[in-house]
């Protein structure tokens, strides 16, 4: 039996357990799959990992292989997906990388070697992170990154495709740390993207903000206000600066405050909606809020726009993806209005329905990879569509077992 050994570069990395004076990530979820796939010669051999334990230290190593099964022939198709990740109070490790080939029969592999740790911060921090990742043979794709992000604002505080070394302070919250590497091919031959991760942080020694803007939630025409209140005294020559989904903003239009301790947004509507926040400074230190929600609602007026020009339904790309246990679609409804959004196979068959009726707002689609009489569907690509108002969308999905 010939195999190929799959060249997968992993960064050791190590930890100290937490000590006093460090900030305490609560731990709210792990998401941690090392999976790989390899076809040929008819033949399908699928191996998917995952830790034997929430947030427990996890090394691991998947590998599919499929030989020729005619013992007067030769041949191979491999794949491998290599990870090591470990959660401390105080930090969070983690590396891995994919790879695959095939020898004198072409075939093909999937390999995926993915962590997500979701957790919370209950003061403001200061943090550390270092990354490093790899492109690899296919170069640079969506599918495979290192990424920071604040839960459920879709908004990323740090995402690379190199090395990076970074220090910052964030307020508390809710946050999701990731690394994937995900590789699908026909090559002879694949070295997927590597990376790797050290995050660690520290409570802030002094803050800047005593009080945080909170969410809020106005008709459209309507006002919003966001606030801070700094610590006191206040430090001398502080500034502020609000921001829109982390992009700075500036005064004009129906925006005012935005350097001042309230931002002020007059006739809201639909296309103001979005996390906002501000970011004070001393000179010294820079500081940001926490993000808070605007949210607009919206009366049925039977036009297929919004006067921003905004559509009237949209829903993101699935995540994650590819996936093995659930995959979930953000969608925003401008106006209230009849959606249809379901799940088909490669060849075109309905595979299971998930929205079939009104929806309006903001909302989550999750898809558990079941068809509609409940059993598990086949590994491979899936294609959701959405019907809604006069426009229909199509987004590929790839189950894996």
């Amino acid at each position: 039996m010939h195999r190929r050994k799959l060249l997968v570069l992993a960064v050791g990395l190590a930890l100290l357990p937490a000590t006093g004076g460090r900030a305490q990530m609560i731990p709210l979820a792990d998401v941690r799959e090392n999976s790989a796939d390899a076809t040929a010669f008819g033949i399908t051999d699928a191996q998917f990992h995952h830790p034997p334990a929430p947030f427990a230290y996890w090394e691991d190593n998947a590998s599919a292989h499929v030989d020729n099964p005619d013992p007067e022939g030769s041949g191979f198709t491999d794949a491998g997906a290599y990870s090591i990740s470990e959660f401390f109070p105080a930090g969070i490790n983690a590396s891995g990388g994919t790879g695959g080939s095939w020898q004198i029969v072409p075939g093909q592999y999937t390999a995926l070697s993915y962590v997500n740790f979701k957790f919370r911060v209950d003061t403001c921090f200061d943090y550390k992170m270092d990354a490093w990742f790899t492109p690899g043979d296919l170069g640079s794709s969506p599918d495979s990154r290192v990424a920071l992000g604040a839960s459920g604002t879709n908004v990323d505080y740090q995402s690379t495709t190199s090395e990076t070394h970074q220090t910052g302070r964030l307020p508390a919250g809710t946050y999701e740390l990731e690394g994937k590497s995900y590789i699908i091919s026909d090559q002879e031959n694949t070295s997927g993207p590597v990376y790797s991760i050290i995050w660690t942080c520290t409570p802030c020694s002094a803050t800047l903000v005593r009080s945080h803007p909170v969410d809020r939630t106005v008709a459209c025409g309507g006002t919003a206000t966001f606030s801070v209140v700094p610590t006191t005294p206040v430090p001398p020559g502080l500034t502020y600066q609000w921001r829109k989904n982390l992009v700075p903003l500036a005064n004009g239009g129906n925006l005012g405050g935005v350097t001042t301790p309230t931002l002020t947004i007059s006739s809201a509507c639909t296309s103001d909606q979005g996390y906002y926040d501000v970011v004070l400074s001393n000179g010294t230190i820079v500081e940001p809020s926490r993000l808070a929600h605007l949210g607009v609602t919206t009366v049925v007026t039977g036009v297929d726009e919004t006067e921003s020009g905004q559509r009237p339904f949209s829903i993101e790309s699935a995540g994650p993806n590819p996936f093995s246990a659930t995959t979930s679609f953000r969608y925003a409804a401008a106006r209230p209005q009849y959606a249809r959004i379901a799940i088909y196979g490669a060849s075109g068959a309905l595979v299971r329905s998930l929205v079939d009726g009104m929806v309006s707002g903001v909302g989550t689609v999750t898809w558990d990879g079941t068809t509609r009489t409940g059993s598990r569907a086949p590994a491979g690509i899936y294609f959701m569509r959405v019907d809604a108002g006069s426009g229909r969308e199509t987004h590929k999905v790839v189950l894996l077992r």
